[in-house]
């Protein structure tokens, strides 16, 4: 097993532990599930993987109210610019955005305003590329 990256730490395995922590003083019974009468190496572990698992289902809750939230206010942030009224940028510092992505990547852009969501995604994807996990 490789070593757990920072995000798999604190965005998973620490909210998943302070739930499942928080759960064994609501819950009594399963308290002692994970202690014993001390704490073990073995019990630490269960408590590691039980606490990793339920991290990820907080984080994919999260991930759907935070779908349900920005869609309900018109989209992430980065998709914003494409609105024809956008509250964040003005009209030429979205020509100046189309003009640095024909220079720096060398893509044939139109206007982004009125782009649609899927139009727009490809161009936002290499201006701010994910970094490759370790």
């Amino acid at each position: 097993m490789s070593k757990l990256t920072f995000y798999e730490q604190t965005g998973i395995v620490i909210p998943g532990s302070v739930f499942l922590f928080g759960m064994m003083f609501l819950l009594p019974d399963l308290r002692g599930t994970f202690i014993k009468d001390n704490i073990s190496v073995g019990g630490l572990g269960l408590f590691v993987l039980v606490a990793y698992a339920a991290g990820h289902l907080i984080a994919a809750v999260g991930n759907l109210i935070e779908k349900v939230l920005w869609g309900v206010r018109g989209g992430m942030p980065s998709d914003w610019i494409t609105h024809a009224n956008s509250k964040i940028v003005n009209a030429q510092q979205v020509s100046l955005v189309a003009e640095r992505i024909r220079q720096r990547f060398g893509l044939t852009i139109g206007g982004i305003s009125g782009m649609s969501r899927r139009e727009w995604a490809p161009y936002f994807g290499q201006i701010l590329p994910r970094r490759p996990r370790p």
